[in-house]
């Protein structure tokens, strides 16, 4: 049986954080503030393998970040809205100015509990397309369930987890204008210095969106693109819906133990991606993205994944996107094994 506690240790009750709670001591951490997945603690560790903000750690500190003029980077498991070139640069075609939307994030989400095992968020927002030059509203829904281990009797002996399901849904009215593409984009943050593992179909180049990749960083083999994410600065690459399993990884080394965390969605190859490089915006198609951040920003990596659009030319109001994040935390061999069983890497 699963259990609901009303808020949790370690984030302060200000931003109304809720606890899913599995019999085995896992437990998933959501936030009103900002809607999204704020902790994930395999078997009872008070050890998160997202990344937060340091500010979380205080009541004062977290006012101040959350009431800063500035975008609010709390971490964790949160949803965007894509193409990027679309919603984040207040002055396009220039570029040179990047704001994340305050109705997007941290937004006005509602809180919702359903029953000791679900949790949805509701933000109703109208978000600025640049491009287009016009308002679009829509509702944005994010339901977080437990998510069973997907290894079940054959999980490996001392290795502990905790996991989620995340869907994703979002409408645009039937009263509003034509809208341009616009597609879910979630994003989750992890603790910088690991690898990062995206399982390819076939041999796969990955497209550099920005930043200097040092030599050595990126492997490509037939069925893998990996990329170590260690760097200083802040970098991005990106494979293609047509070419991703629809599985990530990453794996972090914690001396004689490991962390892995692996996300699985549902990639359409026949969608509509409209994601693109900022100085290439004709380069399209991209489902899923790395993110490198060693900077002012924090130190952070990203495993990113886009749905296909709704709006433009694909007659469509709706979207609704399903994902899985399975964490696990344990001897390096056994998270390595985990590893080979859920991403065949």
């Amino acid at each position: 049986m699963s259990r609901r506690s009303s808020s949790i240790r370690r984030f302060p009750s200000w931003v109304k954080p809720r606890s899913l709670e599995a019999a085995d001591g896992g437990r998933v951490v959501v936030l009103q503030e900002g809607g999204r997945v704020i902790g994930l603690f395999p078997g009872g560790s008070q050890e998160n393998l997202l990344w937060t903000h340091p500010a979380l750690a205080s009541t004062d500190a977290t006012r101040r970040l959350c009431r800063s003029e500035s975008w609010s980077n709390l971490g964790g498991d949160r949803t965007w809205l894509s193409p990027e070139l679309e919603f984040f640069f207040p002055r396009y075609p220039d570029t040179s100015v990047y704001a994340p939307p305050r109705t997007l994030d941290p937004g006005d989400y509602r809180m919702r509990d359903h029953g000791p095992a679900a949790i949805s968020l509701t933000n109703t927002a109208s978000v600025m397309a640049y491009r287009a030059d016009r308002k679009i509203p829509l509702r944005i829904v994010k339901t977080v369930r437990q998510a069973a281990n997907p290894l079940g009797p054959s999980m490996p002996r001392g290795v502990d987890y905790a996991g989620y399901s995340l869907e994703v849904a979002i409408d645009a009215p039937a009263r509003a204008r034509a809208i341009p593409l616009v597609a879910i984009w979630n994003l989750l943050q992890l603790p910088h210095g690991g690898e990062l593992f995206m399982p390819t179909y076939a041999t796969c180049r990955p497209t550099r969106f920005f930043g200097i990749i040092q030599p050595g960083d990126i492997r490509v083999s037939d069925r893998c693109v990996s990329y170590r994410m260690t760097a200083a600065g802040e970098q991005k690459i990106s494979v293609p819906a047509l070419a991703t399993t629809g599985r990530m990884a990453y794996l972090r080394n914690e001396g004689r133990t490991a962390s892995l965390v692996v996300r699985s969605f549902q990639p359409d190859p026949s969608g509509i991606y409209a994601d693109a490089p900022v100085d290439r915006p004709n380069e399209t198609g991209f489902a899923v993205q790395a993110c490198n951040v060693n900077s002012t920003l924090g130190a952070f990596s990203e495993m990113e994944h886009h749905a296909a659009a709704i709006g433009g030319d694909t007659g469509l109001r709706k979207r609704r996107d399903v994902s899985q994040v399975w964490g696990f935390r344990g001897p390096r061999a056994a998270i390595g094994d985990v590893m080979r069983v859920l991403c065949g890497v």
